[in-house]
C-alpha cells in the first residue's frame, strides 16, 4: 500500500464545499470527500504557513511549555516541495511508502496568477479589480475591499481545486485508487479580515486559522461518505499512517484515527490544544466539543489589550460572540486544564490528557 498526502497552507475551511460552502466551486475536493472520510473538527497543533523543525508532524509531539519539542524521525515519510510527483506508477514504496507533498500555499500575493482567473467570482460588469496583493496585518477593510479580498481568495481556492483534480484524474488513469490512500489537509487556515487581521500577523487562534480540512480516501473508497465529528489534530496523521501500514507505533502524542473510522470509539481526546507565537504575540487555544478558549500569554505593547475569550461550539462557528465575561468561573477552570496540559505535554514519554475539572465537564455536557 502507498500513502499520498497533499498538505496545503493557508487553506480557509470556510471556502470548501465539503465543509458547507455553497458558492465556491471545489468539485474535486468534494468528489474526494464523497469517496472518502471527512473529519469535521480537525484542529492544527501549530498553525503556521511554513513547517519548522519543531513542528508536531516532524517531532510526533504536541507543543511543549516553551514551544520546544523533542526531535524524532519518521523514515517512512518522503517530503516533497512539489504538489504531486510525476508518475505514481513508478514509485517504489518499500523504503518510504508515504509521499508527503509540502504545499502549495494559498497565501497572497497572487499576482502571478492570470488576472481573468482572479476575477472568476467578480460580479458581471464589476469595475472593481481583483485584490492580487492585499494588505497583510492588523487592518480594517471597508465592505468593498473585504468583498474584493474574499472573492479573489475564492478564485485561488478554485484554482487549487482544479490542480487537485488533475492529480486525482492521474490516479484514476493509472488505476491506483485501489492501492493508494489519499489525504488532503492543511497546516493552517488563513484569516481574511474576520477579526480585523489579514494573514498571520498575530497569534490569534481563531477558527479561520486553526480549523483546517482533513479528508482521507482509503483504498477502494472504503467507508466512503463517512463524517467524523471527533476532535482530531495534525499530530495524529503519522500515527494513523503507521497504523494503516501495519508498522509498529512510535512513542508519540498522536492517536491513530483508524478506530474512529471503524466506529470502535467515539473520540481519541477530550479536547484539542493549539499554540502559536508570532509578531511578538503568543496564544493558546483549548478546544472542547462545546467551547473554544483563546488564552493570550503575550500581547505586544503597541496592541490593544487582548483578554481570554470563550466561544460556544459548534453554534458560534466563526466566533462572533465572546461569552467570557459571563462565565468567569468556567474560564478559570478551562485555564487550569490548559496549564496542566502544557506541563504534561512538555514531559518525555506518552501524553496523558489532564481531565477537565468535574464542574466544567458536567456543565459542558
Amino acid at each position: 500500500m502507498k500513502i499520498v498526502v497533499i498538505e496545503a497552507s493557508a487553506l480557509h475551511l470556510g471556502f470548501l464545499g465539503c465543509y458547507g460552502n455553497d458558492w465556491v466551486a471545489t468539485p474535486n475536493l468534494d468528489r474526494l470527500a464523497a469517496e472518502g472520510i471527512v473529519f469535521d473538527q480537525h484542529i492544527a497543533d501549530w498553525p503556521e504557513p511554513m513547517r519548522a523543525r519543531q513542528h508536531p508532524l516532524i517531532t510526533g509531539r504536541c507543543i511543549g511549555a516553551e514551544l520546544h519539542l523533542l526531535p524524532a524521525s519518521h523514515p517512512l515519510i518522503h517530503f516533497h516541495r512539489a504538489t504531486v510527483i510525476a508518475d505514481l506508477a513508478t514509485w517504489e514504496p518499500r523504503q518510504r511508502p508515504i509521499q508527503w507533498h509540502d504545499g502549495p500555499s494559498l497565501a497572497p500575493p497572487w499576482w502571478k496568477l492570470p488576472p481573468d482567473l482572479l476575477m472568476a467570482y467578480a460580479e458581471e460588469g464589476s469595475n472593481q479589480p481583483a485584490m492580487a496583493d492585499p494588505p497583510i496585518g492588523l487592518v480594517r477593510l471597508d465592505d468593498v475591499d473585504l468583498d474584493r479580498l474574499q472573492l479573489t481568495y475564492a478564485s485561488v481556492v478554485t484554482y487549487f481545486d482544479a490542480k487537485l483534480g488533475h492529480f486525482l484524474d492521474r490516479l484514476s488513469e493509472q488505476e491506483l485508487f485501489d492501492h493508494v490512500l489519499v489525504c488532503v489537509t492543511a497546516r493552517c487556515g488563513f484569516p481574511l479580515g474576520e477579526h480585523g487581521m489579514v494573514g498571520l500577523e498575530r497569534a490569534w487562534l481563531h477558527e479561520e486559522l486553526v480549523h483546517v480540512p482533513l479528508v482521507i480516501r482509503l483504498p477502494g473508497a472504503e467507508h466512503a461518505g463517512l463524517r467524523v465529528p471527533a476532535l482530531t489534530q495534525s499530530v495524529d496523521l503519522v500515527t494513523t499512517f503507521r497504523d494503516f501500514l501495519g508498522e509498529p507505533p512510535e512513542p508519540a502524542h498522536g492517536r491513530s484515527l483508524l478506530p474512529l473510522i471503524r466506529g470502535e470509539i467515539e473520540q481519541i481526546r477530550p479536547y484539542a490544544v493549539s499554540g502559536q507565537r508570532v509578531g511578538g504575540s503568543g496564544e493558546w487555544l483549548l478546544r472542547t466539543p462545546q467551547r473554544a478558549l483563546l488564552f493570550p500569554v503575550q500581547v505586544p505593547d503597541a496592541d490593544p489589550p487582548r483578554r481570554p475569550q470563550v466561544y460556544v461550539k459548534p453554534d458560534d462557528r466563526w466566533e462572533v460572540n465572546d461569552i467570557a465575561a459571563r462565565c468567569e468561573e468556567e474560564v478559570q477552570q478551562l485555564e487550569l486544564t490548559l496549564r496542566a496540559f502544557v506541563e504534561e505535554a512538555s514531559k518525555p514519554g506518552p501524553l496523558d490528557y489532564p481531565p477537565l475539572p468535574a464542574q466544567t465537564a458536567s456543565a459542558l455536557t
